[in-house]
């Protein structure tokens, strides 16, 4: 979790199936579960990420999501005040707000929203950012 200038607070994680966040219902897609029968069924895993303002309440929250899992391993507010989710994803692409992105399977990728929740973009390929 991080917080921005304004005390807004910002969480990020995963869940499977559906989550319901103060109101804000996400869903898991493609189907959650696949094998009947295997035990434990295999579930994969979708990132949330959800802001609240300073009073505790719900703002607003978004999923990423694809065919297998993702999961989130950093959240940062960067010098211009957008929020960066740093990704790892076990899928070919996935859906951020509707948009379909398609990323290098089990390579970490940074997804930028602005501070409305807004999807800005995403960083593919670190390799650029670690020439500058």
């Amino acid at each position: 979790m991080t917080f921005d200038s304004d005390y807004n607070l910002y969480m990020v994680g995963e869940y499977t199936g559906s989550i319901n966040i103060c109101g804000i219902e996400l869903k898991n897609t493609p189907p959650v579960c696949m094998g009947r029968g295997q035990l434990p069924p295999k579930c994969y895993y979708d990132v949330f990420i959800t802001k609240f303002d300073r009073e505790g309440r719900s703002v607003w929250s978004k999923s990423i999501g694809g065919s297998d899992d993702e999961y989130a391993t950093e959240i940062t507010i960067d010098k211009d005040g957008f929020l960066n989710v740093v990704v790892v994803s076990y899928s070919k692409s996935v859906e951020i707000d509707g948009q379909t992105i398609e990323i290098k399977s089990d390579h970490p990728f940074t997804v930028k929203f602005d501070k409305d929740g807004k999807f800005v973009g995403v960083v593919l390929d670190w390799s650029d950012i670690l020439r500058r």
